[in-house]
């Protein structure tokens, strides 16, 4: 690959495409070299592969880093990437090890085009929208042949009760039905997610795949156990908006929880200062603003709080059960599956169940036994996520595609 125009690739490519914005950045990463050195040495590990790393330089000026691999495969980092580096560097390090004769390269959001591309399978991460939907039709008339497949990343039922008025909901249905009609398969990324697309009636039952995201839980599995005794720490990770729902229970919290309990809440937002003024300086609550390393949040707190008002997956909350932290998770979409079989309890009811709850605690035998499944189950439901991203990249392309084999991933 010469230049950016070129990112495309070669004949039998398989295309991926990130979404508009990811589950919750954690850190803007201004240096695409960086990164792409990450991505590189990670890729190269995972695959067994000697990766050489070379520059080109885009259309604007600007330069990329790529990994340039023994079977030809590139890896390119745009400069200015918003990424949450566990999950979108080891998806593509996963991708490469299943697929190692195939390229994986990012994609700038917003370089795609709905033109022709030399591609056996084509796979969109994209956010949908009536917006992207003059390009998402371009793609699949100019690409009559590909398989292509849509992860859906953004909508579930949570989503739609909360952000979509009754009067839009039917104009909302008929997007998605529109869309999903131009792919050959749709990736639910849960099992509640998959429910409510067949119950609204917007794809057919035998077009859902499910598979949930890919992440390197390495450095959650590393972290300590929970503490036995003493002070109850709660936490929360992740970005301080609507969607999770952190305003719906702090004030609950901050009432009903004992005076030696503690609360440390991880992550930035546009709801921050609002959450603050619902803390009303109570001490025993610590904004500790966003952080680069997800993972050393844990070592601050034994529970963690997932009260999100929609979530299609909750990255978050495998993230937490792999760190040994019982989650206690709101009833929604993706969430209650995770913790079905242990690693934590759905919480019911509103802000007065968690009040409840807070008040009277976990009793230390049902948080040692969260705590013992919460590992276990997390690691073996990433071995789950592995297997069905492997069916789903080994599944046979038309006939009538083209013969090669690649994978280009981009955001």
């Amino acid at each position: 690959m010469n230049d950016w125009s070129g990112a495309e690739g070669r004949n039998g490519d398989r295309i991926h495409q990130h979404p508009d914005d990811g589950p919750e950045p954690d850190r803007v990463v201004p240096d695409g070299d960086h990164l792409s050195q990450t991505l590189g040495e990670q890729v190269g590990a995972a695959g067994g592969v000697r990766l050489e790393h070379h520059h080109i330089r885009l259309a604007d000026g600007r330069r990329v880093g790529v990994w340039v691999g023994g079977e030809g495969i590139p890896l390119v980092m745009v400069p200015g990437y918003i990424a949450t580096p566990n999950f979108y560097i080891q998806t593509l390090a996963r991708v490469a090890e299943m697929r190692p004769r195939d390229r994986t390269v990012f994609v700038r959001r917003g370089t795609m085009k709905g033109h022709a591309h030399d591609a056996g399978t084509i796979v969109s991460h994209l956010a949908i929208s009536w917006r992207t939907l003059p390009m998402m039709i371009t793609l699949r008339a100019c690409n009559p042949r590909a398989r292509i497949l849509h992860v859906e990343h953004s909508y579930c039922a949570g989503f739609q009760d909360h952000r979509v008025p009754l009067r839009k909901r039917h104009r909302f249905h008929t997007l998605l039905r529109i869309v999903y009609a131009l792919f050959d398969e749709v990736v639910a990324v849960s099992e509640g997610q998959a429910r409510w697309m067949q119950a609204i009636g917007v794809v057919p039952g035998q077009k859902v795949r499910i598979a949930p995201p890919l992440v390197d839980l390495a450095p959650f599995l590393a972290i300590p156990d929970v503490r036995r005794g003493g002070v109850v720490r709660y936490g929360f990770v992740g970005r301080l908006d609507e969607q999770k729902g952190l305003d719906g229970i702090l004030r609950a919290w901050c009432e009903a929880a004992p005076a030696e309990a503690r609360f440390e809440i991880f992550g930035d937002g546009p709801m921050r200062e609002a959450l603050e003024t619902l803390a009303k300086g109570d001490a025993r609550v610590t904004f500790h603003g966003a952080t680069a390393f997800p993972a050393d949040t844990y070592l601050t707190f034994d529970i963690a709080v997932m009260p999100s008002r929609w979530e299609p997956f909750g990255l978050s909350c495998l993230e937490a059960r792999a760190a040994g932290r019982p989650v206690l998770v709101a009833p929604v979409d993706g969430l209650p599956e995770q913790v079905a079989q242990g690693g934590g309890r759905v919480v019911a009811g509103g802000a007065e169940a968690w009040g409840a709850l807070f008040a009277t605690g976990l009793d230390p035998a049902e948080i040692a036994r969260h705590t013992g499944a919460a590992r276990a189950l997390a690691v073996e439901q990433a071995r789950q996520a592995r297997t069905r991203w492997a069916g789903i990249l080994e599944a046979p392309v038309p006939a009538s595609a083209s013969a090669g084999e690649a994978v280009v991933a981009g955001e």
